[in-house]
């Protein structure tokens, strides 16, 4: 093993202490990990450190992490919202200690509007999941569609109550309606953005009166979407992609590894997903100049700045993208 030096010892000791930013996020899902991961290392670049807190999806937990990270001297916050409606709660927590803020993913629903929020919409990711069940339709037109194009759907949600969910799922059902299809609603079980739920749900499902009804799976997340997976794997359904054996659509959402590996496999249809390291990049660049106490700007963000909201695009992850992009990296080396 590897031993410092005295002399390296010395010089980092000599080094200035790294400003720490809390990062506080509503849920620790591989998705959102990943992105505060993501953002740590972008800080890093900055000289600036982190340390990551999860709300486990409770509100009051947030606030709580929130007022012990300012009282133990953090230097920035940056907050995923458990509840979009604690936005002003937690800007009060800053000012009282005097800490920069930003949100970043959960836009908030609540606030002075002074605070800078990194992401998009909820509603722009169940526009994106329509539009990408609506191609797959389109050039599989046999597949789960009536003679009136209506598509039997189910529609895993997340958890109920929770601000994210009807947003999607209303967007979704119109975004369908424009292209043509009408989504005739089999499930909408609210599953707690859960993998384990979601394989219960779609295997009990599949064991009723409408399985044989069921055209496609859209999931608030990709947990879900890998469980409705598994349940269909159980039963011979999505062994291989579209065209080859019994495939029924599934449009998940975050865009996560395990997702992006299925669908690189055909398996999984899609997956909607913020740019992440878009996202990751733009929210450490904020946070450091908040720290550094410069102007932010579009030119220093590198990101288009409407007022105080860095909007961040959506994209569509499918096998076609897939295979686009590793044939142009084949073509870069």
């Amino acid at each position: 093993m590897l031993r410092p030096t005295l002399a390296a010892l010395a010089m980092f000791l000599s080094l200035p202490a790294l400003a720490e930013v809390s990062i506080l996020i509503h849920h620790a899902d591989p998705y959102t990990l990943g992105l505060a991961d993501a953002v740590t290392r972008y800080l890093g670049k900055y000289g600036h450190g982190a340390v990551t807190l999860d709300a486990g999806d409770s509100p009051r937990e947030q606030l709580r992490q929130a007022q012990e990270a300012v009282a133990q001297g953090a230097e920035a916050l940056l907050v995923s919202l458990a509840n979009p409606s604690d936005a002003d709660d937690l800007e009060d927590i800053a000012a009282a200690g005097s800490v920069p803020l930003a949100f970043f993913l959960h836009r908030p629903a609540t606030g002075s509007g002074a605070t800078y929020y990194v992401g998009n919409d909820n509603s722009g990711t169940g526009k994106m999941a329509g539009l990408a069940l609506a191609r797959i339709m389109d050039g599989h037109r046999k597949l789960g569609l009536h003679h009136d194009q209506e598509i039997g759907l189910l529609l895993l949600q997340g958890g109920e109550g929770d601000p994210e969910v009807q947003p999607r799922s209303e967007r979704a059902i119109e975004v369908l309606a424009w292209s043509g299809y009408k989504a005739r609603v089999l499930g909408a079980p609210f599953l707690d953005w859960d993998r384990a739920q979601a394989r219960k749900y779609v295997e009990s499902f599949m064991r009723g009166g409408n399985a044989g009804r069921l055209g496609a799976i859209i999931a608030h997340n990709d947990q879900m979407a890998l469980g409705a997976l598994e349940a269909l794997s159980g039963l011979s359904i999505n062994l291989g992609p579209l065209g080859k054996g019994r495939h029924i659509p599934i449009v998940g959402m975050d865009g996560i590894p395990e997702a992006i590996a299925a669908v690189r496999a055909g398996r999984l249809d899609a997956t909607i997903a913020l740019h992440t390291s878009r996202l990751a990049r733009v929210s450490a660049t904020l946070v450091a100049l908040l720290l550094d106490g410069l102007q932010v700007t579009p030119e220093r963000l590198r990101a288009p700045l409407e007022g105080n909201t860095v909007l961040v695009p959506y994209t569509e992850i499918n096998p076609q993208a897939l295979k686009a992009k590793e044939g142009k990296h084949g073509q870069d080396s």
